[in-house]
């Protein structure tokens, strides 16, 4: 017997053993929960119970499926239960080379120095931030749920703003419909089905993408879902945020002491002017009704 025929005499009998196992309703084959640790685009080579082979990336990886984009690379995709998962194995990632290791080494020596010099900078750079004009990036401090994220980018003479508004709010899965209360709006009910790497709500066909928030083996539901400037995020306790980001540009003029923003648009957090004071080294506005500091971020390429 040659290799190449025992090899798929082994892969058979494997499948069909597999197969005639009874999988408890629920349960993960012990030959799939090796998937749940491996991280999102991964090449894997799939065997299903019906003896199918199939090679593929990882898109994402559920507690009860796996979607696989096919290689060659092509539109499609497939969420594929674990329940169909009998065995697999890893592919090596293609365009991968030993000289392109052995080029990290030279690459640190070449950029040692000015690593070296961002060291020494950066404990100057956050006590003495950039104020007269103001310049760089500045972002929110903290970060929890709920709130106003965001961060503020001074070049010149303007000044623009992205960040995202999360309001709170509760979310539950009953026998298929997926219910969502979000703040003081109307509650939202509709039923959901998964579409490889995308939530899609039957009610409106719409289609949220998945994020990179949900855990490797957790539920199909949890994690970010969203498109465009709106997200979703459900978590396990049943809370649930939404995003609204918001981008912005503006002009400004500052002194030592504040900061006042004209934006171009006047229908965003905090209206169309912003009056902000300059304390220790932070910019403080209130942003509705509530105070909100931005803090510098030291570029970690440019010694100040």
């Amino acid at each position: 017997m040659t290799p190449r025929i025992f090899q798929s005499a082994l892969v058979t009998l494997l499948v069909v053993s597999l197969a005639a196992t009874p999988v408890p309703n629920g349960e993960i084959p012990v030959t799939a929960r090796k998937l749940l640790t491996k991280p999102r685009y991964s090449h894997v080579e799939v065997i299903r119970t019906d003896g199918r082979i199939e090679k593929g990336i990882l898109l994402r990886v559920t507690n009860k499926f796996v979607a696989l984009q096919p290689l060659p690379r092509t539109a499609a995709c497939e969420d594929i239960p674990l329940s169909e998962v009998a065995a697999w194995r890893w592919l090596p990632l293609p365009g991968r080379k030993i000289s392109d290791v052995a080029k990290k080494p030279l690459w640190m020596i070449a950029f040692a120095p000015g690593l070296i010099a961002e060291v020494v900078a950066e404990p100057f750079r956050k006590i003495s931030p950039p104020l007269n004009p103001l310049r760089g990036e500045w972002e929110v401090v903290g970060g929890s749920r709920g709130g106003t994220k965001g961060s503020l980018n001074f070049r010149g003479a303007t000044v623009k703003y992205r960040g995202s508004i999360s309001t709170a709010g509760r979310w539950w899965n009953d026998e298929g419909k997926l219910h969502l209360a979000i703040g003081g709006t109307p509650e939202r009910v509709t039923s959901f089905h998964f579409q490889c790497d995308n939530l899609v709500l039957d009610d409106t066909s719409e289609q949220l993408n998945a994020g990179n928030r949900a855990s490797l083996g957790s539920s199909p539901i949890l994690g970010d879902w969203g498109h465009g400037g709106m997200w979703l995020t459900l978590h396990g306790d049943g809370v649930l945020e939404e995003h609204q980001i918001i981008e912005r540009e503006g002009s400004f003029q500052n002194t030592s002491t504040s900061v006042t923003i004209h934006w171009s648009d006047a229908s965003g957090p905090g209206g169309g002017k912003w009056v902000a004071n300059i304390r220790h080294g932070r910019i403080v506005v209130v942003i509705g009704g509530v105070e909100t500091e931005f803090h510098y971020v030291p570029s970690p390429w440019i010694v100040m």
